[in-house]
């Protein structure tokens, strides 16, 4: 837990890549609880993360992107809410593993970081205020229906197709602000199922909260290279 902890803040995910597994795996869990389970711990540990990433450096995170993500992300939930009911376990479990595969594949073949690009998007509309809104959109959706939270898809896919020399700190920081409206409405169609186990929430958040914070420090001191390659590394191994 102190894991899925650090790897919220540290790298911008929200955590239920580790923690959908480790319910499931450890206390065997059915996969629809254990990502109604996920979500809400991810929405805890996540707030904490962004409240501590902001006491550390405010400027890491970059609004106007986090508002179109955000906007992209709730829609996306709401997609994946509607047909939540309706797919088979099974299938959502070969679903979690591919992305989680994918995901890193992503962020490996993407450009090397140049920490000195702009993560930024004007008020007017262009054609990576789009994409971006698409980022965000797949990222609700893949939200409720794997409970990661949103930040696996939209750590890699904002290097890769958005903004690929913009500083990895500034990417987690803005991923992480938008886990949390993502992971709360993603709650909404597991809270109707009953997929949260509520007893486990209160016992898995309290190590997560802690380590958020570290992570939350560690991303501004520690190089991009280095970050990107805990996440490769990170996501197999979930």
């Amino acid at each position: 837990m102190s894991r899925a902890g650090a790897a919220s803040s540290f790298l911008g995910i929200g955590g239920g890549a580790i923690i959908v597994p480790l319910l499931m795996i450890a206390l065997g869990l059915p996969f629809k609880e254990a990502v109604g389970t996920s979500l809400a711990v991810v929405v805890l540990i996540s707030a904490v993360g962004v409240v501590s990433t902001l006491v550390v450096n405010a400027s890491n995170v970059v609004w106007t992107v986090a508002a179109v993500l955000t906007f992209g992300a709730l829609t996306g939930s709401w997609i994946g809410g509607r047909v939540l009911g309706s797919v088979p376990d099974r299938l959502l479990r070969l679903g979690f593993a591919g992305l989680l595969v994918l995901a890193g594949w992503r962020l490996g073949v993407a450009p090397a970081a140049g920490a000195h690009g702009a993560l930024a998007l004007g008020l007017g509309p262009t054609p990576t205020h789009a994409v971006v809104f698409v980022i965000g959109l797949a990222a609700g959706a893949t939200s409720v229906l794997f409970g990661h939270g949103g930040g696996i898809v939209i750590l890699p896919t904002l290097l890769l197709l958005a903004f690929p020399d913009a500083p990895f700190r500034a990417i987690a920081a803005t991923s992480l602000v938008t886990v949390i409206p993502t992971s709360l409405l993603s709650l909404l169609p597991h809270a109707r199922l009953g997929t949260i186990n509520r007893s486990l929430v209160m016992r898995l958040a309290p190590v997560g909260i802690v380590s958020a914070m570290a992570g939350a420090y560690a991303v501004n001191i520690v190089p991009a290279l280095p970050c990107r390659i805990a996440f490769v590394v990170f996501l197999p191994s979930s």
